[in-house]
């Protein structure tokens, strides 16, 4: 009998709260909008608990809200604050905006909760540290969510995990932290807070390792966090991720890093630590003992001194090693290939000196290599093109000598390679150039390199930046470099190619920048050039070019950077698109110019108006004008001969003498007037055609007096049936 009645009194209750869930819900979906219908099956039309992402439990109480990626829009309904069997909330990867509601903190059963990656503005309420159940909290990802981290989390004993990544949040780091003691996941990184030291009581606490989450303890990065590292860091024996990186931390490196066995990320990037001697060096040795390290950046510092050679002891699982852009000497040792597992070696930007280790030729992993910017010297080791993964190869600005060696050929990865500024003799090998992989760039410039630009060049169909700069590379320039349709930006300037432009780059129509600057080149500029649509920078200076500059030129709209500076052009400047522009263009050095815009201060071109005109007329009508001029010539002896001759008879006799004869002395026809006094060489006007040409009737007027003429326009031998120019 009382177990009867327990039942029927639950039973009443259940249901009542069952609807109060219900009703939850439905607040909860009045607040949201989405345009995919995600949400369709929340309806009175079946159970509140088979509703999309809703899960029950034995009592039909809501104990999870799962609707990540669901693409949802709208607002967080304070309603949620009623569903309070939740154990799980899940609503990261969505387009939700406006505030996280303080009614949150009524979950108190509540232990996972997602916002990540929303638009959620306003500050993490503080009363959210009333869900004292909560072992998960991660509100990260929304980049207007600002205020500062709430000081009660601290009073949150089961919190494993404390995520708050890529907002806006300012202020400080709360001590209370310090009193996680269960905190394993502690990600602060991309917001803007800012202290003058890291509360010491997060370095003393056990951190637990966390092996069920993709992020690891302890991240401060891109913060404006100062002061020195706490010698306690030492203590966090179970740490496996420290990143600080993209602060303001200055002072040394604690020394005794050995100590954490479990460490598998260690990051210092972009702050202000030093070190200058062995012993502040120490921290770098140290770390030969912890055997998962994985990860050892350290770039961006003021660490100076020379390199420990312990630096090869490191573990045989790292796999990227960066201590790029600082001030460290010495040399790479030669135990550096003993790391097997290392992907990615970063030493660029130092003050390393020595032979490149022929032992790097045994890191077979290798996928990026960078040591440009030091004072490397010697050959280059042909075993490097032992490292087939590699994809990224720089070893530029430094004192190297010798070939490039053809190994070279066997990276068939290979999509950037960098050379440059070193002292670099010989050729280009060809294998370089049958390197179809490289797309990013290809730069041997300021070097020594000598000889032709191999043919092969034009395997290279998938590069978009070519740089054979300040070299001395001579011979024509191969017409199979326009197979490089993807070309964007070609240097060539400062060599000793000779011949013309070829006017095969009118192919490559993605060119940005073209420079040929400091060659031999001779011949006139193909107009082709004008072209090529992407075109914004061309430098063709200090070469041999003569002619015009052709018109294409003045209509591109991509061109905003042109130098053609001592050469031998001649003829009118444009005004038009870059010539319009002094801050882009130089022409100086060419006597043959004139015209142009008055701020080029050039002289007027002589018969500008007449040279305009000519530019316009067809090309029957060019070939007309020498015609014409030489019938009126003709026509000017035939008159003077008949004049003589009736002279002549009228001193014989007078009885003969024939009526008056009016003298009229016979003009120089301009073309303009010519091609009035026909009506623009009209069909109405043509006497008749000829194996030679055409004839055309013409009225020329003289002081008053209209004289009838006939214009023959002759055919011209050079006009060919396949010139180029009558190629639509």
């Amino acid at each position: 009998m009382m177990l009867l009645l327990s039942i029927l009194l639950l039973s009443p209750m259940t249901t009542t709260a069952g609807h109060s869930d219900e009703r939850a819900l439905v607040d909860f979906r009045a607040k949201i909008t989405t345009n995919y219908g995600v949400l369709a099956s929340w309806n009175s039309s079946t159970s509140y608990c088979s509703w999309e992402g809703v899960t029950c439990g034995r009592r039909r109480r809501v104990v999870a809200l799962d609707l990540h990626s669901h693409g949802l829009m709208g607002t967080i309904s304070p309603a949620i604050g009623n569903l309070t069997f939740l154990r799980a909330l899940n609503l990261s990867f969505n387009s939700l905006h406006g505030g996280i509601p303080p009614n949150i903190g009524s979950l108190r059963r509540l232990w996972y909760l997602d916002l990540r990656d929303n638009s959620l503005v306003g500050a993490i309420p503080s009363n959210i540290s009333r869900c004292t159940s909560l072992k998960i909290l991660v509100i990260a990802d929304n980049q207007k969510l600002q205020g500062s981290i709430p000081a009660e989390i601290g009073n949150m004993p089961m919190l494993t995990a404390l995520e708050l990544y890529n907002n806006s949040i300012t202020g400080t780091i709360p001590p209370s932290l310090g009193n996680l003691s269960r905190l394993a996941v502690l990600s602060l990184k991309g917001n803007h807070l800012h202290t003058t030291l890291v509360p010491s009581a997060l370095y003393q606490q056990p951190l637990r390792t966390a092996t069920a989450f993709t992020v690891q303890p302890v991240i401060f990065e891109s913060n404006r966090l100062t002061g020195t590292i706490p010698m306690s860091l030492t203590n966090l024996s179970s740490l496996q991720t420290f990143d600080i990186s993209s602060n303001e931390f200055t002072g040394v490196v604690p020394s005794a890093l050995g100590k954490l066995q479990y460490l598998q990320w260690f990051t210092l990037d972009a702050n202000l630590l030093h070190a200058n001697n062995e012993q502040e060096w120490g921290f770098l040795t140290s770390l030969t003992n912890c055997s998962r390290l994985q990860v050892l950046s350290i770039g961006w510092n003021r660490f100076a001194g020379k390199l420990p050679s312990s630096v090869a002891n490191l573990s045989t699982s790292i796999q990227l090693l960066r201590i790029r852009r600082n001030n460290i000497a010495g040399v790479i040792p030669s135990g550096i290939g003993n790391l097997i597992g290392l992907q990615q070696l970063i030493l660029g930007e130092n003050l390393l000196t020595g032979a490149i280790p022929v032992s790097i030729g045994k890191l077979t992993q290798m996928i990026k290599l960078y040591l440009g910017l030091n004072n490397f010297s010697g050959t280059i080791p042909s075993s490097i093109g032992n490292l087939s993964d590699l994809f990224a190869l720089g070893i530029n600005s430094n004192n190297m000598e010798g070939s490039i060696p053809p190994s070279f050929g066997n990276l068939k990865k290979l999509i950037a390679l960098d050379l440059s500024s070193n002292h670099l003799r010989g050729s280009i090998p060809n294998e370089i150039m049958n390197l179809t992989s490289i797309s990013a760039y290809l730069v041997l410039s300021d070097n020594l390199l000598e000889g032709l630009l191999p043919f092969e060049v034009g395997n290279l169909i998938n590069l978009e930046q070519l740089a054979l700069s300040g070299n001395q590379l001579s011979g024509k320039i191969p017409d199979t470099i326009s197979n490089c349709i993807v070309l964007e930006i070609l240097l060539m300037d400062g060599n000793s190619f000779q011949g013309n432009i070829p006017p095969a780059f009118k192919n490559m129509k993605g060119l940005a920048v073209l420079n040929l600057t400091s060659n031999k080149l001779n011949g006139s500029i193909p107009g082709e050039l004008g072209s090529i649509t992407n075109l914004e920078e061309l430098y063709l200076a200090h070469n041999n070019l003569s002619g015009e500059i052709p018109e294409l030129f003045g209509n591109s709209t991509s061109l905003i950077r042109l130098d053609l500076s001592f050469n031998n052009l001649q003829g009118e400047v444009p005004k038009e698109g870059v010539f319009k522009n002094l801050t882009g263009l130089s022409i100086v050095g060419n006597k043959g110019l004139c015209g142009g815009i008055p701020q080029l201060h050039l002289q007027r071109c002589p018969n500008s108006a007449a040279r305009k005109n000519k530019k316009a007329m067809p090309m029957a009508l060019r070939i007309a004008v020498p015609a014409v001029g030489a019938i009126l010539v003709l026509f000017s002896g035939l008159a003077l001969a008949v004049f003589l001759c009736k002279r002549s008879q009228a001193t014989t006799t007078k009885e003969q003498q024939p009526p008056p004869f009016i003298e009229i002395d016979l003009p120089m026809v301009s073309y303009n007037e010519l091609l009035k006094a026909t009506d623009g060489f009209s069909e109405a006007n043509l006497l008749g055609k000829g194996r030679y040409g055409s004839v055309y009737r013409g009225n020329v007027e003289n002081q008053g007096i209209v004289v009838v003429v006939a214009v023959k326009i002759l055919k011209k031998k050079v006009e060919m049936e396949h010139s180029p120019w009558n190629k639509g």
